[in-house]
């Protein structure tokens, strides 16, 4: 009998957070996701969902990504 993929639905689940927590958080939800092969539809605001190497991302606004990631880039060079 073939197992059925699971797919979990979470919305913003870094609201109230800190900034570390965040970063963990994601890390987790990648690590299960893969080892799991789970299926996550998640809708968030974070930065730290870019982390997740494996996920496939859908902009509501075109370019939103690049420029994030632009911008990490840019804070990132302005903190180390």
């Amino acid at each position: 009998q073939e197992k059925q993929q699971l797919t979990f639905l979470m919305d913003e689940p870094e609201s109230g957070l800190a900034i570390h927590v965040q970063n963990n958080l994601f890390k987790m939800i990648g690590k299960a996701a893969k080892e799991k092969n789970i299926q996550i539809i998640m809708a968030t605001h974070s930065l730290f969902a870019l982390s997740c190497k494996d996920a496939h991302f859908i902009e509501l606004n075109d370019g939103y990504i690049d420029i994030v990631k632009r911008e990490i880039l840019q804070l990132a060079a302005n903190v180390f």
